[in-house]
């Protein structure tokens, strides 16, 4: 998931630790108190990251609107310190939660606002401060209107696209990549395969070989912008 993480450790630690265990996910007693240090240990240099970038400011939320062709969105953008915007990609499918991120930044951009984006992986401890240049305010309009017709499109029939599974692993032909699936079906790293949602969508001929080719085109078509704004993010 995405989210700021905390930084006082002390100030929760207890707190988690009884709840943790309470809800049977931490062994009891001494045990538990040890996986709960680790826990604070293994974050600390993200933390240390953070402290860094925010220098005691508190976050705030910005109020957006965007005109689009067809659309007028408007919402609000949050976890913004200063002048810039920072995600947390926690989890190893960095490929999945960086869709959000990537989101935000292009609706700042098109909606006027002059925000920088700092994305941190804290598996890995790679940032990235993504100025408001990167891109034109025109571009990200355009991307945006592009989005939503890839919404739209995907309220009257499938639209192909899969964010779990990286694109490296599309491969190069059909035959592969169903092998590919097969083998992660049942697995437990099944990259939600294994979801009945999902299963029932492969029946219907989601991951077919006649969608191969358009599943992998957007694919590769969506991750290619952002893997030019984080060329170290993706591989």
């Amino acid at each position: 998931c995405c989210s700021v993480i905390r930084t006082n450790f002390e100030k929760w630690s207890s707190s988690y630790f009884e709840k943790e265990t309470m809800a049977g996910r931490l062994p009891l007693k001494n045990v538990g108190k040890v996986k709960v240090q680790e826990l604070n240990e293994s974050i600390q240099t993200v933390r240390d990251m953070l402290e860094q970038h925010t220098n005691g400011l508190s976050p705030v939320k910005e109020q957006i609107s965007v005109q689009l062709d067809k659309t007028l969105l408007t919402g609000v953008l949050e976890r913004i310190y200063g002048d810039t915007q920072i995600h947390v990609i926690q989890s190893s499918s960095i490929q999945k939660h960086c869709i959000r991120p990537y989101f935000d930044f292009l609706l700042a951009k098109a909606a006027g606002v002059e925000m920088k984006l700092l994305l941190i992986h804290s598996k890995n401890h790679y940032q990235h401060l993504l100025l408001p240049n990167a891109i034109t305010q025109q571009d990200a309009i355009d991307q945006l209107n592009h989005l939503m017709n890839c919404m739209v499109e995907g309220t009257k029939s499938f639209y192909l696209f899969y964010p779990p599974i990286e694109v490296k692993d599309l491969k190069n032909d059909y035959v592969s990549f169903r092998k590919f699936l097969n083998g992660k079906i049942g697995s437990k790293e099944s990259f939600g395969l294994n979801d009945a949602y999902v299963m029932k969508a492969d029946d219907n001929g989601f991951f077919s070989e006649k969608n191969y080719t358009d599943l992998k085109a957007n694919m590769h078509g969506f991750y290619e912008k952002i893997k030019q704004l984080f060329p170290k993010l993706l591989k």
